[in-house]
């Protein structure tokens, strides 16, 4: 008995070591599981960003182009205006949506980088995610690019006006080289000590965690101040919650008559009695923004819409409705009382007629014939009721119209809508601060980015010290270069409230012409042709850059299998 026992504690502690020996080796297998699962995972992350930023463009470019066509199809003004501002929107949605699918591009690769250095190669993860994330900045450039080329053919900005943004992005990207040129001469003492390059790395690494993080605060304070903006905008300009009762009749009535029609049997006329104007708030800022507002046109609109009227309420009453003939007066009948006084006519003859029958079957005929003239009497008396209610109508058009235009010289709601756009003038410039700020907190977080990317390409032996510094000159002088491209006249544009007629409306819109006092070569053709070229040279990039994106792809997919 006690043998058994013996042979069975034995036993036991057998099972008991190898339980301990299975568990740790277990324990093995599953950490390396569980890292290839969190690369595998990251690696996820890093393409599904990508490929939302190409997602975004390709929506852009499609958005682009149908504002583009809405706005070359528009027949008046006013609706250039509604599309042209459709352009601003689409453009900033996608910036929106970019810097998104670029936080979750980092958030990705911070990850991996803190847990799971271990078990893969940073460089790897270096090479892959910085090589994605220019991938991205590509795709923003490209939805950028292609909304300057269409508001600019299409005559949404002026060329003077496009070129010098042109010129703000170009001096900023120069800065940003001149800096990157300066801190690559710094690196050139550690450019062959792969150790020293890999702890530069993680230092960047580190201080790129806290240049997003104050980046965040300036992006959660711009999307703030964009919202209050919005808000404001849709007040004054599209309806949109707007409590005070009065500024908002104002703003209503603003976009009815804008664009409206007066029409009545075989006329129509085309009506403009409201434009829409702007304020550009932060003119020297690149992030500077239109309020948007309406205002009565020319007065000459307002008159000839009421004299539309008019001939209108004046053409139903002569020849729809019309009056009952007076014989003492000499007038005879008109409009609906015509067929009312023919009916009337008929029925009565009829009437006479079987008076003087001398017959029950003629007063029978006759009968019959005054039973099928009934009907037509009463569609002639209802026909003329119509015409009455037509006329109704015509009136209270007319009434709300005088209504709408009276609004505008209401001293309360002139008051109330100015109080409003003041507001969002304000508003607009906090954004523009807002903006400003962000951007500015943009440039080191871009510096630090180039900074990796270079300090990965000499890890990675693509390329030496003094090829980067070599590339940063090449960059400045196309930089220059391009520059010049885009300001490479003496045109000048001013704006003129009386730029464009509109032969639909008879109504003059304001916009940009040439300064008669700086006739120049024209630029507009030039600098589109730039532009053009400018989106041709992106979309190479692209195709470029995606090449790269999937050979440091391949090899971070081919270091993750072999784990």
């Amino acid at each position: 008995m006690k043998k058994k026992l013996m042979m069975v504690a034995v036993l036991l502690g057998a099972l008991s070591l190898g339980a301990c020996v299975d568990n740790d080796e277990s324990a093995s297998v599953t950490a390396v599981r569980n890292a290839k699962a969190e690369q595998l995972k990251g690696a996820a992350a890093l393409a599904n960003a990508q490929a939302e930023a190409e997602t975004i463009r390709a929506n852009a470019e499609a958005k682009l182009k149908e504002a583009e066509a809405a706005y070359q199809d528009a027949k008046t003004e006013a609706d250039k205006a509604k599309w042209a501002a459709k352009l601003t929107v689409i453009q900033a949605e996608a910036a929106r949506d970019i810097a998104e699918a670029q936080r979750d591009q980092k958030n990705a690769e911070m990850a991996i980088i803190t847990n799971q250095d271990q078990w893969i190669n940073s460089t790897l993860w270096g090479n892959y995610s910085s090589a994605s994330s220019r991938l991205i900045d590509l795709n923003s450039e490209l939805i950028n690019a292609t909304a300057d080329e269409i508001a600019l053919k299409a005559g949404v900005v002026s060329a003077q006006k496009a070129a010098e943004k042109i010129a703000v992005k170009k001096n900023q990207f120069i800065a940003q080289q001149t800096e990157r040129k300066d801190q690559l001469s710094k690196l050139s003492s550690i450019a062959s000590d792969h150790a020293a390059l890999e702890k530069k790395l993680q230092t960047l690494r580190v201080e790129y965690t806290e240049l997003e993080a104050a980046k965040a605060k300036t992006a959660d304070a711009k999307k703030a101040a964009q919202a209050k903006f919005d808000e404001a905008q849709e007040k004054i300009y599209n309806q949109s919650g707007n409590t005070d009762k009065l500024s908002s009749d104002l703003a209503k009535v603003g976009a009815e008559l804008i664009y409206f029609k007066v029409e009545y049997y075989g006329h129509s006329y085309d009506f403009s009695v409201t434009t829409s104007n702007s304020v550009e708030v932060g003119e020297n800022s690149n992030n500077a923004q239109d309020v948007d507002f309406y205002e009565l046109n020319v007065k000459s609109q307002t008159t000839s819409a009421t004299l539309a009227f008019q001939n209108k309420i004046k053409y139903i009453k002569e020849n729809i409705v019309g009056v009952p003939s007076n014989a003492d007066k000499g007038i005879q009948a008109s409009g609906a009382y015509i067929n009312i006084e023919s009916m009337a006519a008929q029925k009565k003859q009829l009437e006479a007629d079987k008076a003087a029958a001398t017959t029950d079957a003629e007063k029978a005929d006759i009968q019959a014939s005054i039973d099928e003239l009934q009907p037509d009497i009463e569609r002639a008396d209802e026909a003329l009721e119509a015409a009455k209610e037509e006329l109704a109508e015509a009136e209270a058009e007319f009434k709300a119209f005088q209504d709408a235009v009276a609004l505008f010289a209401n001293a309360d709601a002139k008051a109330a809508y100015d109080k409003d756009i003041a507001d969002a003038k304000t508003l607009a410039e906090a954004l523009v601060a807002a903006s400003d700020a962000d951007d500015a907190a943009k440039l080191p977080l871009d510096a630090n980015e180039t900074a990796q990317e270079d300090v990965s390409t000499l890890l990675n032996s693509t390329a030496n010290i003094d090829e980067l510094i070599a590339d940063c000159d090449v960059q400045i002088a196309n930089a220059k270069e391009d520059i010049a491209k885009a300001n490479s006249t003496k045109t000048i544009y001013v704006w003129n409230d009386y730029a464009h007629y509109d032969r639909v409306t008879n109504t003059w819109y304001p916009g940009y012409v040439v300064d008669p006092n700086n006739m120049g070569e024209d630029t507009a053709e030039a600098l589109h042709a730039y532009m053009v070229d400018r989106i041709a040279a992106l979309n190479a990039q692209i195709e470029s850059q995606g090449q790269i994106v999937e050979k440091y792809k391949k090899q971070l997919d081919d270091a993750i299998a072999a784990l």
